[in-house]
């Protein structure tokens, strides 16, 4: 479970979907 989340994570990190991008920056906006 923690390897599993933890590749989750990375996973993320190293290529962030454009969508979260795109959320994170309207977050940051707002």
């Amino acid at each position: 479970m923690k390897k599993g989340q933890q590749k989750k994570v990375t996973k993320i990190r190293t290529k962030p979907s454009r969508k979260q991008a795109e959320e994170a920056v309207k977050t940051l906006i707002q």
